[in-house]
């Protein structure tokens, strides 16, 4: 019987049938790779970016985010105007941009987004889904700021605009218009606009009708949520109510459209960024010829560029931390987004110039953006009589609360109101991508064979977020939003932390440069070697624990809008920064094991074992080793493939003036032999 038989023999009548009728796979195991029929066929290609220009649009989007808008500007008022534009510089040369570069450089040379990165160090994989879960509680409460926006946008559409009067059954005795005041004011003098209506001003009206509050703010607190009862009685958190239909169905808009843009990964995504990276520069353009023109916008001018006008200024340590917080977070460090859209650059792509253009142009847009919030800044604090530091605010208050009462004031309000709120969307949709990026790219480094799955991957990821969201559009859900927020800060900079001492002292300062130097085909001076030897293993560590040990000191309780989030509230918030940490060491144990398992007849120690695996695994490679492409002047040959990627010395962190002194500065460096390979050859 041949071995067709023998299976036929084997297999019951009944199964056959089943088989027949119904397509059932047989239990025979299928051919391995590299065993019989089907040996040698690789997994789908994890892909690239089409061009640099898809790259570098993708960084600066995920970069210039929504706190360009709305928390730079009130950094610079709290901390003196202009005065805080010197350590704000300052930090982003000598913090920011080389922390952003490290995490493009080990993206880029490993081609892995957080799941495989730690493979420089296995012991450490537990970082990785740290860098995951943190991502996940992001993109859950920030898809709600982008629902906002889709909430005013299409309340843009009403004229006139809805918070721009306190005509409406939404809002309270309490409700305060300028331009009401103003038309009281014109009618007969000394009469104040309470109640809805013209008043005397005088001490008892205004005992008997407390403090005013702005239709804008009444909008957003009464109208797109409903943090107060129909008996004017602040909900809790434990009185959020269930999820409010309209903020709902926002809410799954804003889901639909961040699908669609990243349902296949950086291939949709990349086409996107076209428009939603450099559509805000035209729309921060227009607001700000419009807002120039506003009376009292000179002054804020003057105030946000105006230098100190006491140094002294310079020597409070709050200044320094509030600016560098503001680089950390614009620059979206340690949240593995970055490492996530480099590796899915070339390997010889110049990532020093990325570094660059993104670091600098993040900086410089947070600048631009700074000028109309300013000339409105002006014209709102000459208008109400009082302080430009009581003007602007911080969060969503500036671009939700004082941002409409300004618009309500321009020709064609209707107009800049949809332009404002579009720009928004664009800002936070380049945010989002990044966040689900990340979470899609680790689960498909995991999983190579769902790459053909990747859309239904990523649906899976956002119904399973969209769910999650419901407790930020409850009719107190913006209390969750803050807290969120508030908290994901503290796990960012921990995982920070961490990260810095496991890429430039466990896996070594040294070997970074070694690959940058690599991939960009340039030897470095040995002063920039030192330089930056030093801003990533001596500067940029302290910078990040000064600023975890200041901000915990000076921690305080949330409140919004007068009521204080409860102790589990704030209990359930340094959850979120601890927990996931614990990842770390369990992660540790779990390799140790592994490790003892697949070498059981080991003599070494424990304490052996574990030095052993924070060194490289067999599995870090770079990433033209092991993903297919087509390399312009560097290829693999295939005596290199288990040894070293180049004639380029090392440079241990030892013995930093070792470096080779091959070529000069200007002269590329020799390279191996390179072996062109298409990538459709199987090799």
């Amino acid at each position: 019987m041949d071995q067709d038989e023998v299976q036929f023999a084997k297999t019951s009548w009944w199964r056959l049938l089943l088989q027949r009728k119904f397509r059932l796979k047989s239990r025979t195991p299928m051919p391995k790779n590299g065993e019989g029929e089907g040996a040698g066929v690789k997994e789908p290609a994890r892909g690239f970016w089409a061009n640099e220009a898809e790259s570098v649009l993708s960084l600066l989007g995920l970069a210039v985010g929504l706190g360009n808008i709305w928390r730079f500007p009130w950094m610079v008022a709290i901390n003196g105007g202009g005065a805080f534009l010197i350590p704000y510089f300052f930090m982003l040369l000598f913090c920011g941009i080389p922390l952003f570069l490290i995490e493009l450089i080990v993206g880029q040379y490993s081609g892995a987004g957080p799941g495989n990165v730690f493979e420089l160090s296995p012991i450490f994989k537990g970082l990785g889904w740290c860098v995951l879960a943190n991502s996940f509680v992001n993109g859950a409460y920030y898809i709600t700021v982008i629902t906002w926006a889709f909430y005013y946008l299409f309340s843009s559409f009403v004229s006139p605009l809805p918070w721009s009067h306190c005509e409406q059954t939404w809002n309270s005795l309490g409700c305060f218009s300028k331009d009401a005041e103003e038309k009281c004011l014109s009618d007969q003098n000394n009469t104040i606009y309470v109640n809805h209506q013209c008043v005397i001003n005088s001490t008892q009206n205004w005992q008997t009708y407390g403090q005013h509050i702005s239709a804008a703010e009444e909008f957003f607190n009464r109208k797109m949520y409903s943090i107060y009862t129909e008996d004017n009685i602040q909900r809790g958190m434990t009185n959020t109510g269930p999820p409010k239909w309209d903020l709902t169905l926002t809410l799954l808009l804003a889901w639909i459209v961040t699908y669609l843009c990243i349902c296949k990964g950086i291939k949709s995504s990349g086409k996107v960024v076209y428009f939603t990276a450099l559509f805000p520069y035209l729309a921060i353009t227009g607001l700000l010829i419009v807002a120039a023109q506003l009376p009292g916008a000179a002054d804020g001018i003057n105030f946000y560029l105006a230098p100190p006008a006491n140094m002294s200024t310079l020597a409070h340590p709050k200044i320094w931390v509030d600016a560098t917080t503001q680089i950390f977070y614009s620059l979206g460090l340690s949240g593995g987004s970055v490492m996530t859209y480099a590796s899915y650059n070339r390997y010889n792509n110049n990532v020093l110039r990325d570094c660059l253009i993104v670091g600098i142009g993040n900086s410089l847009t947070s600048f631009f953006a700074g000028f109309p919030v300013f000339c409105v800044a002006g014209y709102m604090a000459q208008r109400m009589g009082t302080d430009i530091r009581n003007v602007v605010k911080s969060g969503s208050a500036l671009v939700f609360i004082v941002y409409p009462e300004v618009l309500d004031q321009l020709p064609a309000a209707a107009f800049w109101s949809f332009l404002l709120f579009l720009m928004l969307i664009s800002l936070g949709l380049d945010s989002q991508f990044g966040i689900l990026e990340t979470i899609l790219t680790a689960i498909l480094d995991k999983k190579p064979k769902l790459l053909p799955k990747k859309p239904f991957v990523a649906l899976a990821i956002c119904s399973c977020m969209f769910v999650i969201g419901f407790s930020t559009v409850s009719m107190a859900g913006v209390y969750w939003v803050e807290l969120l927020s508030y908290y994901s800060g503290f796990a960012t900079v921990v995982l920070a932390l961490i990260n810095s001492l496991v890429y430039c002292w466990i896996y070594g300062a040294g070997r970074l440069i070694d690959h940058l130097q690599h991939m960009i085909n340039r030897k470095f001076p040995i002063t920039l070697v030192w330089i930056l030897m030093f801003l990533w293993k001596v500067l940029a560590p302290v910078i990040i624990v000064i600023i975890f040990v200041f901000n915990f000191i000076h921690v305080s309780k949330i409140d919004y809008h007068g009521y204080v989030l409860p102790d589990w509230a704030q209990a359930f918030g340094w959850l979120l920064v601890w927990v996931p940490l614990i990842m770390v060491p369990i992660a540790a144990i779990f390799t140790v094991k592994a490790d003892r398992r697949a070498n059981p007849y080991s003599a070494e120690s424990l304490l052996q074992r574990m030095l052993r695996l924070t060194k490289p695994s067999a599995r870090w490679k770079p990433s033209y080793l092991k993903h297919e492409q087509t390399i312009t002047n560097i290829a693999v040959n295939e005596s290199n493939v288990n040894g070293s990627v180049s004639h380029i010395a090392p440079i241990s962190d030892s013995s930093i003036g070792e470096l080779p002194t091959y070529g000069t500065n200007a002269d590329p460096i020799s390279l191996p032999d390179i072996t062109r390979q298409d990538s459709k050859t199987e090799t």
